[in-house]
């Protein structure tokens, strides 16, 4: 295994145990409100994207393919995070579902480019 692959491992690893408990890190006291609490996941949630990326491609051509995966895994790690956070902290705040919304469209684009450009 490549030790690109094995540090991205890591990284989504960490990322996913930090989206579901951001207080690891650091514990800035109680959030204002649904929103901020869910943001605070979201960080962890690119972290895990970024994980995820460099176990799925170690290399960058095409670089038009290494971009959009980029944002595909970066964007799909935020959406779990939100996702995480609706789950942990409640879903009442409707600014979160547009945010899911806009995420997993950007993702499912990125996803269906991907798709697309696979050699057959």
């Amino acid at each position: 295994m490549a030790p690109l692959r094995i540090l991205g491992g890591l990284l989504a690893v960490a990322g996913l145990v930090l989206m579901c408990a951001p207080t690891l890190v650091s514990d800035p006291g109680p959030a204002a409100d649904t929103f901020a609490a869910i943001e605070r996941r979201i960080p962890y949630g690119g972290l895990a994207g970024l994980g995820a990326l460099l176990v799925a491609r170690t290399t960058l051509r095409p670089w038009v393919v290494s971009f959009a995966s980029f944002v595909f895994w970066v964007t799909a790690g935020l959406l779990v995070a939100r996702c995480v956070g609706l789950v942990l902290d409640g879903a009442q705040d409707q600014r979160q579902w547009m945010w899911v919304g806009v995420e997993a469209a950007i993702a499912l684009a990125a996803g269906v480019y991907l798709r697309r450009s696979r050699p057959r």
